[in-house]
């Protein structure tokens, strides 16, 4: 029981999920991330291997462009997933399932 709660909060978190998290927010983020993961571990995989195979003869400009690729590709990816999941409805609020004191 701990586990899953420890887990919906991370999701939550991780997600920025505001409002209660039901199953069909859990399906949705399940279904974005599987899309999203898959992309970003082989793009930093084909990027590190890129700078291996660079870094032998140009080390000084490996060691500046292969963290500034990095970051960008993470946050292009980022992005995406952030916009995907924000036309999901993910982000909205349930006005019907909060108190007043949380609505004002």
């Amino acid at each position: 029981m701990k586990l899953k709660k420890w887990y919906q909060h991370y999701l939550k978190t991780f997600y920025g999920v505001t409002g209660p998290f039901d199953e069909y927010k859990q399906a949705i983020i399940g279904k974005i991330a599987m899309m999203f993961f898959p992309p970003f571990f082989l793009g930093n995989g084909l990027i590190a291997a890129v700078s291996l195979i660079f870094g032998y003869r140009y080390p000084e400009t490996t060691a500046w462009v292969t963290p500034l690729s990095i970051f960008l590709y993470s946050f292009i990816l980022y992005s995406i997933l952030h916009h995907q999941l924000r036309k999901a409805g993910v982000y909205d609020f349930d006005l019907e399932e909060l108190s007043t004191e949380q609505v004002t």
